[in-house]
């Protein structure tokens, strides 16, 4: 602990935030200030000292230290000494490490110093001199304005051997607490008025990331440093001067410019720092000044740059009027609460702008030597991206400061590119408006814009079939299990079918007619005629068939030939093929010879088709992938392999029918292949047998399913991903691949590079050329594209468009993509399938990737039947509540689906996509009907049908149906209604179906309560080992890895210890890892430290090879519903088990329990090592599962285990969840009231596992509870609530509950239903207290407290009416 020696200073709020955001990070490197110049000469080190020394004497704010006193944070002032300067010698190469360890280690605010000196020689006349300042105690105006100017002078003076002048000949400044103390007496009242309604709505700034947005940024950093002619800079200052504003103005507006075609948005803010001296008395006084304003962006309708410049002037000098309003006021003015939807997320800053050209700012210089800056290696970024543009006498700097986890170090170079073009552009141009701005270099169009080829033209398709029966008569052509078809005799029979049928060239013929070789025989001589195809499905609807059919000259299907009237005629066409048109009308999607006879030579060169190869045709005629295989396959000579019936393949029957007739590759979709690895999934490996080339398209690929296809198959089978939209001429761009394994940190297969005839763009809103990592709308070009939409011509002309990079037309498909650096395209997803649900718009590709983040979940669809929101998941089965729960952190609860359907596998179209319209409704999820049998079972699924509008059985549960909390209070009263019973709301929890509520409702008990205290007796034959000296940690044992708290302490084990930790899984593995990454805690270096250990807590344990050294056991069930029967096989039976495997050899184990376990009525203190109390009025079953296991764990200490019970209370994610307080508060709005006397508890997930984590692994024995001491009180509630709008008033608790019991027995829907222990008749007699300090002391002596409940409390209020909790 530190002494506060010296004198108490006055903070300022500035303070108290980097104080607290210190003590919330653990404290680390990102406030620090890093000044490295190398001095070339001779230097005298003993005068830098001195100068040193006197600067810290000179400026209190150098010698101030900020500990901690009475829980709160204090300034220290600590008299002067001297300044001690840290010299090292070193080499050049070894200099630049040795800077950015200094830069980036950190301060300890509360000991001090905030100064660090270094001085590193790399020669006798080569210093860099590092100066290091925490920010909490300086800024840019202190340093380069008051402690350059003063040590350059001091340093001149003691190495001249005179003595130092004095401090200021009007003698000392005022001090940096005078202007604290003053600001902290001002009010903002007016600046923040302006704030709310100048950002108001104001949407965060979506920066396309190279990696995706963690949970919980790591805030590690880098630098880019770009220098530009200083010319540029003299453009823009000469613009500066037309439009009357400063530089400055000009650099944000091309600054905004360029996040505008980064982003697509035309409103986002974009932060500047200010220096927050307005006082001039306190211009020469060291402290933290710096204020940060954020400009709000206007870039809506393509302005020209003038217009632009005048915007910007316009909204950056009304901020500088309103610039007095601390930062962090406004942020919560306008957001609400920390760290949610951020207000700024980057930064610009002009720095030294007349430095070189004109009286400025000097930099720090010691008289005798020549100054060179140096790097200095501070990493730390908190902003995702930041400019300083640096101006001296020869050039311009841009530095880019950025974070590491989102960006690569060559995108950020790249934007600084783009932000050069922008300036010149915009500097020479200034009439032009924005999307006229050249922001790409030669270099970059030629990478994004490939170079139009000059082709020969090709020969028809069936000319070029003909020319291969030419070569191989006698090869296959078409086979089936009944047999093979040789290139000749398909020849003969298309010719003379296409004699029989004589119709004119252009006609459209249609083949209604599955895949089989009478099929490939008439579609053959439908193309000898000059015909087009028109492929029909013959089990469509007959409205369908009737309108495909208008156009054409004839029918051919099983029975014959069947001439037709239509005299449609399409000159070149090769086929015509339907796609669902989004007014219901199917539309024809003409294909010429031209683009289908291309498409097919460059497939057979890209895939390797040729004499030998056997093709599986899976996708359908009507299906242009079809194209796809037939045309590739016969004009090489390879052989079509046709089965009556592909999408009923499963994996084995595949394999076995590539082993039965020598299928060598095989075109399918992406659904049902991912099926088949699912299928497979359980073997160790298979034999792929003559199988060598998997093509897959129509929807994305998971690169872990692929990677697992890759495992089951042994790497032999290469693997292509293939995208095309049927406007397009089936398949544009294609990836190759084997296991991803080049694909690190990516989630799904990319779409590849175009093919050799397609030109494919990446074109934004306005029609420009994206960079490289910018995300756009894919166009295609070139040889590919489609002649148009059959008889639709205003159709034709909307989504054909010319070209203007080349010659003919694109198609614009609607698709989002972005270029990586390497050429390959990223699918993004589409803007047309969004949903509406109750007014709110949801992008179901959204919602669907937070649900495949969960790991039980393997594949996953939403959509919304009856307005809805309904997710159908294939996995491990999750329930509505827990998906709830899961996404709660990740989707607003507008996008959060309000019912789950598990489905063995997501239904699928003839084509292999998703086929939406089969998905079932979330009634299918309801277990077999059972039909009641009693009259009150009757009159209870009566009800239930009434409120749930489904069939109720009395095997049935209430919440599976549908049903939620806001439910159980009208249909208890409308039970009462019906029955003359009013069942308690904690008996209907424990109900575990119709049936037994039903009986509960007859007079019968429910289910007999379980004797807990005889549940909690370890069994006889339980023993303790003795077990090996210990002396470390090799390898730990985790359960629970895949849960909320469990994810946090594998990661805090992982961070602070080198030992292999085993998790004990149910299920794939991969659930380990995909946990982690869902809660931003995942990094590569893990990967080989962790070991899945498959096994279920309800079973027996799995075998574990060699020695533990320690077991956490957090694993279990939570949920508050279930009864104590349902809850015993995990919570109970598996905390058994563990102790079972901890007592063979005395391993030391760490129990996660809960301090639910307390919950009985009654006031009273608690404390760690307290009896548990009478579980008798215990009503949650999870409590008192939790009750039993922490009674056994308890017995087995006794018998001689080293056991550890750790039990937290509420703990938080830093957002609100549907959770007690969330209810709670929402409840509190609906009654205008909050109960007097409570006093809530919160504590984050981060505190609790670093405390469980960090007493398991230094050995620490006993109990520890972790309630958060700084509570949240009534008036503390009542306040937060009233600060948003939401007026309450104090009542007595007694009251507040009577009328909450009151409304909830009238049939009222309130939010706290679910939480009958919170209301029950005993309530008034109180609640326990928890004294904690025995664990908090621990925890303190290794830095660890946590924050105040109060502090959190902001964050969870703006997410709960973000959510629309409280509206």
């Amino acid at each position: 602990m530190h002494l506060a020696r010296g004198r108490t200073a006055v903070m300022s709020r500035a303070q108290e935030r980097l104080w607290f955001l210190d003590r919330l990070s653990g404290g680390d490197a990102s406030y620090n200030i890093a000044v490295a110049e190398r001095f070339t000469g001779v230097l005298d080190v003993e005068a830098l000292g001195r100068a040193f020394t006197e600067l810290v004497s000179r400026h209190e704010a150098l010698r101030t230290v900020f500990p901690e006193i009475g829980g709160m944070p204090a300034a220290v002032v600590r008299p002067a000494e001297p300044v001690a300067i840290e010299i090292v010698d070193t080499t050049e190469d070894g200099l630049p490490d040795l800077l950015a360890e200094r830069s980036n280690q950190p301060f300890d605010l509360a000991g001090g110093p905030l100064m660090r000196v270094s001085l590193l020689r790399t020669a006798d006349c080569e210093h860099v001199l590092l100066l290091m300042l925490h920010h909490i105690v300086c800024d840019a105006w202190s340093l380069e304005r008051i402690l350059y100017p003063e040590l350059s002078g001091l340093y001149a003076c003691f190495a001249a051997g005179r003595a130092a002048p004095p401090p200021s000949p009007a003698g000392p400044p005022p001090s940096y607490s005078d202007y604290a103390r003053r600001r902290r007496d001002e009010d903002h009242g007016r600046e923040l008025a302006f704030w709310r309604a100048e950002l108001d709505g104001v949407p965060a700034l979506e920066l396309p990331a190279d990696r995706p947005r963690s949970a919980t940024p790591t805030g590690a950093g880098d630098l880019v440093i770009q220098r530009v002619p200083v010319e540029l800079w003299h453009r823009v200052r000469a613009l500066a001067r037309a439009e009357r504003c400063t530089p400055f103005i000009v650099l944000l507006a091309a600054y905004q410019t360029l996040l505008s075609r980064y982003t697509g948005q035309d409103d986002f803010c974009v932060g500047t720092p200010v220096a927050g001296r307005d006082e001039i008395e306190f211009e020469q006084v060291v402290g933290l000044f710096v204020n940060t304003l954020a400009i709000r962006a206007e870039l809506a309708g393509d302005p020209a740059v003038r217009d632009l410049v005048k915007r910007v002037r316009r909204r950056t000098l009304r901020a500088l009027m309103h610039g007095g309003a601390p930062f962090d006021e406004v942020v919560a003015g306008v957001r609400g609460g920390r760290d949610q939807a951020p207000l700024l997320q980057t930064l610009l800053n002009l720095d030294n702008p007349g430095e070189g050209l004109e009286a400025g700012i000097e930099p720090l210089r010691l008289a005798g030597l020549q100054r060179t800056p140096v790097v200095s290696g501070l990493a730390p970024a908190k902003f995702d991206l930041a400019v300083d543009v640096v101006v001296s006498d020869t050039h311009l700097q841009f530095m880019f400061t950025y974070r590491t986890d989102l960006f690569e170090r060559d995108t950020v170079w790249r934007m600084g590119g783009h932000l050069r073009r922008l300036l010149e552009e915009m500097t020479a141009r200034p009439q032009a408006r924005l999307s006229e701005l050249r922001m790409l270099s030669p270099e970059e169009l030629r990478a994004v814009l490939p170079e139009p080829r000059v082709s020969e033209p090709l020969p028809r398709l069936e000319e070029l079939i003909a020319r291969q029966v030419a070569r191989t008569p006698d090869a296959p052509a078409v086979v089936t299990s009944a047999g093979v078809l040789t290139y000749a005799e398909l020849d003969a029979r298309a010719a003379d079918l296409a004699g029989e049928l004589d119709v004119a060239p252009g006609s459209l013929v249609a083949l209604r007619m599955r895949a089989s070789p009478e099929a490939i025989v008439a579609l053959l001589a439908v193309l000898k005629t000059g015909a087009a195809y028109v492929p029909v499905d013959p089990g469509q609807p007959p409205a369908r068939t009737r309108a495909v059919l208008e156009p054409c000259a004839a029918v051919i299907d099983e029975a014959g030939i069947t001439r037709l009237p239509g005299r449609a005629a399409q000159e070149g066409a090769a086929y015509v093929i339907y796609t669902s048109g989004s007014t219901g009308v199917p539309k024809g999607v003409v294909v010429g010879h031209r683009t289908a006879a291309r498409l097919a030579t460059a497939f057979r060169d890209v895939h390797g088709f040729g004499p030998g190869e056997r093709v599986l045709m899976v996708p359908p005629l009507s299906f242009d992938a079809s194209a796809g295989d037939i045309f590739p396959a016969l004009i090489s000579g390879a052989a079509l392999v046709l089965h009556p019936d592909p999408a009923s393949l499963t994996g084995e029957t595949l394999l076995r029918l590539c082993a039965d007739l020598g299928v060598t590759m095989v075109d399918t979709a992406s659904a049902l292949w991912q099926q088949w690895v699912e299928d497979l999934s359980g073997r160790d490996h298979v034999d792929p047998g003559p199988l060598t080339t998997m093509m897959v398209g129509g929807e994305s690929v998971p690169v872990d399913r692929l990677r697992t296809w890759a495992r089951l198959t042994g790497g032999r089978v290469a693997f292509y991903n293939h995208y095309g939209p049927t406007e397009a001429t089936v398949c544009a761009t294609v990836y190759r691949t084997i296991d991803g394994s080049e694909l690190a940190g990516r989630t799904q297969l990319p779409i590849g590079t175009a093919l050799p005839h397609v030109r494919a763009y990446v074109l934004d809103r306005h029609g420009n050329p994206s960079p490289v990592g910018v995300p756009g709308e894919l166009h295609l070009g070139g040889d590919c594209v489609a002649m148009g939409y059959l008889g639709q011509p205003e159709l034709t002309a909307e989504r054909f468009l010319p070209d203007p990079f080349g010659s003919g037309t694109m198609y614009a498909t609607g698709d989002m993509v972005r270029r990586r650096a390497d050429g390959t395209l990223d699918f993004l997803g589409r803007t047309d399938r969004q949903l509406k649900v109750n007014g709110v718009r949801v992008e179901p590709g959204e919602v669907e990737a937070a649900c495949l983040a969960h790991p039980g979940v393997r594949e996953a669809v939403v959509a919304a039947p009856a307005g809805r929101l309904v997710a159908y998941l294939v996995g491990e089965p999750v329930s509505a509540a827990e998906l709830r729960a899961f996404l709660a952190d990740r989707l607003p609860s507008a996008m959060t689906p309000a019912a789950v359907v598990m489905l063995d596998a997501l239904p699928l179209t003839r084509h292999g996509k998703i086929d939406y319209r089969a998905l079932p409704e979330p009634e299918s999820a309801a277990p077999p009907y059972e039909s009641p049998h009693t009259p009150a079972e009757e009159r209870v699924a009566a009800v239930w049908a009434e409120l749930l509008g489904t069939r109720a059985g009395r095997r049935d549960n209430f919440f599976d149906l549908g049903g939620h909390s806001l439910l159980t209070p009208r249909m208890v009263a409308r039970l009462a209604e019906e029955t003359g019973v009013r069942v308690p709301l904690a008996t209907f929890f424990a109900c575990a179906d119709l049936a037994e509520l039903a009986g509960v409702i007859d007079g019968q008990a429910p289910a007999a309560a379980p004797d807990l205290r005889a549940e909690a007796v370890l069994p006889g034959d339980f023993t303790v080992a003795r077990g090996p000296r210990r002396r470390g940690l090799g390898r730990i044992l985790l359960t629970g890895a895949t849960g909320f708290l469990g994810a946090h302490l594998l990661a805090d084990l992982l961070t602070h210890s080198k030992a292999t930790v085993h998790c004990l899984v149910r299920g794939p593995g991969e659930r380990v890892r995909r946990n982690l990454a869902a809660h931003g805690l995942w990094r590569e270096e893990f990967a080989g430290r962790i070991v899945a250990e498959p096994g279920d807590l309800t079973r027996d344990l799995p075998e574990l090879p060699g020695e533990l050294d320690l077991i956490v056991h957090s694993g279990g069930l939570v949920d508050f519903v279930r009864p104590y029967g349902r809850l015993k096989a995990a919570n109970v039976g598996g905390t058994l088990a563990v102790l079972r495997l901890a007592a063979q050899t005395a391993i030391p184990l760490h129990v996660v329990s809960t301090l639910g376990v307390y919950l009985v009525p009654g006031e009273r203190v608690v404390r760690e090592g307290d009896p548990l109390p009478d579980p008798g009025r215990l009503h949650l079953g999870y409590d008192q599962s939790k009750w039993v296991a922490d009674r056994l764990a308890a017995q087995a200490r006794e018998a001689g285990l080293p056991v550890s019970i750790h039990r937290p209370a509420r703990i938080t994610g830093g957002s609100a969840r549907d959770d007690f307080l969330g209810r709670f508060l929402a409840t509190c709005v609906l009654l205008g009231s909050v109960p007097d006397g409570e006093h809530l508890d919160m504590a984050p997930v981060e505190h609790v596992a670093a405390a469980i984590g960090l007493l398991a692994r230094s050995g620490a024995q006993g109990d520890f509870h972790y309630h958060n001491p700084r509570t949240l009180g009534s008036a503390d509630l009542a306040a937060g609530l009233a600060a948003r709008g939401l007026p309450v008033r104090l009542v007595p608790g007694t009251e507040w509950r009577a009328e909450v019991r009151g409304r909830l027995a009238a049939g009222e829907s309130l939010p706290l239903a679910p939480f009958p222990a919170f209301l029950a008749e005993y309530g008034d007699e109180g609640a326990p207290r928890f004294d904690c300090t025995a664990t908090e002391g621990l925890l303190a002596a290794a830095g660890l407290v946590c924050p105040p409940a109060s502090s959190l409390l902001d964050t969870y209020l703006a997410e709960l009416m973000r959510g629309g909790g409280l509206a």
